[in-house]
């Protein structure tokens, strides 16, 4: 193997350089105000540019304390993506931020809404700055004349940086991952879900949802020739989203040790993020591809294989492609002649398997269940009572206790009610919510313990996250408006108002005086006050942004949404607010629907009509700001504006799997339940006594076979 050379770091000579710019970008040391009530104050902010840069990637100096009260929003002026970081966070990131595609980044400091103070004062200050130019690379070593990778969205293979090596995600008990030795020292960030690089062949970077920063402690590794050469490590949690890498991507490869291998029979697959060089496509340089070529030979822990490779493919998985394991880390290169191969550590390195088993850092954490809803989540439940399938999955150190998994559901009452679930095949529940008023918002979510006491949920961080569905047979959208459009809306300035009136745009004014980066659904633009960078917030008026009229159907379950953006500089002793009004005679006449103040950011609410408005057939909506008194910075913003009306056809006495059929499935279920007691009116008991009996199974028999709307 005296052939073979390291595929990973550094990058190839030809490759466009990696730089590291200085840049004092300071805060100084900022005051901390309370923040009850008002969430997410901008305190300061600043911009990161580097003239031409691919991406960037802030480093930051050890004066940087944000507090407890404080967080650091990065935002990519290309495309809008966003990294919001604790001081505990920022730390774990090694004082450094996620990869941001372009030259610049919008650098915040933003004081949340709790009321505790800052632990000591606060400060940003930004070091350097590292970046990408502009470039090509040309540096190939293939099996072949031509390149025989093609490109490839494997979820389990991931991108390291800023070494530029492959790593991947194994079926340990934390989903940690594998990779080559010699690129563990550097290994810093994990990237997946990697977007085809740009047209110059330089790299371009996933969201930093897909960013984890990778836990140091964590790592073991060696960087020997001959089968020696690997690493096992793990992540912490992304910052953006709470989960793990091997959680997001919900998928890993299990580890196999075949006990034959036929040179030139068995194929196998290496996956990874090697560069490219014409006639490739730039775009494909260091995006993920993959390639199958024959085995060639094994000696010790030693694998030998024709499957094309470039620098950037170390650390990937050496697949067999029978069998769609992974048997090895591909590390090297070599194919320098017909009968030499690139080559790979086996998995059964006798120090990797030692690793394996003595996990640290991250990959000790416990593991946790995986639950799977079968049906996705639903935007309409039935009234007469929804049935709803799900999956929960244990793992080794994550044992379910089978009769655990149930339903936690909100409808809007008061008190939760908690639904035992049924299990219909191992892993497999059944659970039947009961009936609920046609047009009724319910929330729920499932969770399930394990065999040592823990409980998980779905939604993870459930209760505060919950699933919320309408009540419903189905759900008519009257009005949709995203603003992508011109739709009638009026704009109505009073000759008091010096600045800042309602405009539909896409937002320009990157954030820096409280207006709002982006728009609530990211379908583009919106309607907000004063679209301009600098100085454009209200000033005097105010101005009205009035509706077209929207027609509104006679029916009692109508409701009203919309995502609506407030902000206030000085909201603490501040009474300028936004007024929401309806009018229900053309806007002859307005109510009031809601008054905002303080400083809110996006928030999206929803009103029954029933409950505020006498059922007009017709509805306007106004939404009025202004700046009198003291001067303030006042920033407002409207979206996604959506009259829904929710429709509820009768079902027929039987129906227990509320399927629109009285058939033998139902007569299963209703026996199943036979004899137990139930909620009232649960799709079993037919007869709504709160028990499943012999009155039940007779209702049932007389309309089997029946047919009706659900």
């Amino acid at each position: 193997m005296s052939a073979l050379a390291a595929t990973g770091a550094p990058a190839p000579p030809d490759a466009a350089p990696i730089a590291s710019l200085p840049m004092a970008v300071d805060s100084g040391f900022l005051e901390a105000k309370p923040g009850a009530g008002h969430p997410d104050r901008v305190v300061y902010a600043d911009i990161a540019n580097v003239p031409e840069a691919a991406w960037v990637r802030l480093h930051f100096g050890q004066d940087t304390h944000l507090g407890g009260a404080h967080a650091l929003r990065l935002t990519s002026l290309l495309d809008g993506h966003v990294q919001e970081l604790s001081q505990a966070q920022l730390e774990q990131w090694g004082m450094t931020s996620a990869y941001f595609n372009g030259e610049a980044v919008l650098i915040e400091v933003v004081q949340q809404h709790e009321t505790r103070r800052a632990d000591g004062p606060v400060r940003v200050a930004l070091e350097r700055v590292s970046f990408q130019g502009r470039g090509v690379p040309l540096d190939r070593n293939l099996c072949s004349d031509d390149d025989r990778r093609v490109a490839s969205n494997d979820l389990r293979v991931g991108r390291s940086m800023p070494v530029q090596c492959t790593a991947w995600l194994i079926e340990d008990c934390a989903r940690c991952l594998l990779s080559a030795g010699h690129c563990a020292s550097a290994t810093e960030v994990m990237q997946f879900n990697v977007p085809l690089s740009n047209s110059d062949g330089t790299l371009a970077h996933p969201p930093p949802a897909d960013q984890y920063a990778v836990d140091q402690t964590s790592m073991q590794y060696k960087s020997e020739s001959g089968g020696r050469d690997w690493a096992y490590f793990g992540c912490f949690a992304n910052v953006n989203t709470g989960l793990t890498p091997g959680e997001r991507q919900g998928e890993a490869f299990e580890l196999f040790v075949p006990s034959t291998l036929a040179p030139g029979k068995d194929v196998l697959r290496v996956t990874g993020f090697g560069v490219t060089s014409p006639p490739v496509m730039p775009n494909l340089n260091q995006a993920q591809k993959t390639a199958v070529g024959p085995f060639i030979d094994r000696f010790f822990h030693v694998l030998e294989y024709q499957v094309d490779s470039t620098p950037g493919n170390s650390g990937g998985p050496v697949i067999l492609e029978s069998m769609g394991m992974a048997i090895g880390i591909h590390t090297h290169s070599g194919c320098v002649t017909p009968d030499l191969g690139n080559g790979g550590t086996s998995v059964t390195n006798p120090d990797l398997r030692a690793a394996l088993d003595t996990p640290k850092g991250v990959c000790c954490s416990p593991p946790r269940l995986k639950f799977i809803l079968s049906e996705g989540t639903p935007e309409e439940l039935a009234p007469s009572g929804a049935t709803l399938n799900f999956e929960v999955h244990g793992a080794a150190g994550a044992v379910l206790v089978s009769d655990s998994p149930r339903l936690v559901v909100d409808r809007g009452a008061g008190a939760d009610v908690v639904l035992d679930a049924i299990e219909v095949f191992e892993g497999g529940y059944r659970v039947h919510l009961p009936p609920a008023s046609c047009g009724a918002t319910m929330t729920y979510y499932v969770e399930a313990e394990t065999q040592d006491g823990r409980t998980f949920t779905h939604p993870e961080d459930a209760p505060a996250q919950q699933i919320l569905a309408t009540v419903a047979t189905a759900i008519d959208v009257v009005v949709d408006d995203d603003f992508e459009v011109e739709s009638g809306w009026a704009v109505e300035d009073s000759v008091e108002l010096l600045d800042g009136g309602w405009e539909r745009g896409v937002p320009s004014g990157g954030g820096l005086r409280g207006d709002p980066i982006s728009d609530y659904d990211e379908s583009g633009a919106c309607f907000l006050t004063g679209n301009r960078l600098g100085n454009s917030d209200v000033d005097g008026g105010p101005t009205r942004l009035v509706s077209p009229v929207f027609d509104v159907p006679d029916v009692p379950a109508a409701t009203l949404s919309y995502a609506r953006w407030f902000t206030d500089n000085n909201a603490e002793t501040d009474t300028d607010t936004m007024l929401v009004e309806y009018s229900t005679d053309g806007g002859t006449s307005w109510r009031m629907l809601e008054q905002v103040s303080g400083d809110q950011g996006w928030a999206l609410v929803r009103f029954e009509l029933a409950q505020v408005i006498e059922l007009p057939s017709s509805l306007r909506l106004r939404f009025s700001i202004s700046d009198v008194g003291e001067v303030s910075v006042l920033e407002a913003a409207v979206d996604r504006v959506r009259v829904e009306a929710a429709t509820c056809a009768e079902g027929c006495v039987g129906d227990v799997e509320i399927d629109g059929a009285v058939n033998l499935g139902d007569l299963v279920e209703l026996l199943y339940r036979f004899g137990s007691g139930v909620s009232p009116g649960a799709p079993a008991d037919l007869d709504h006594d709160g028990m499943v009996g012999l009155a039940d199974l007779k209702l049932l028999l007389a309309a089997f076979g029946s047919v009706c709307d659900i």
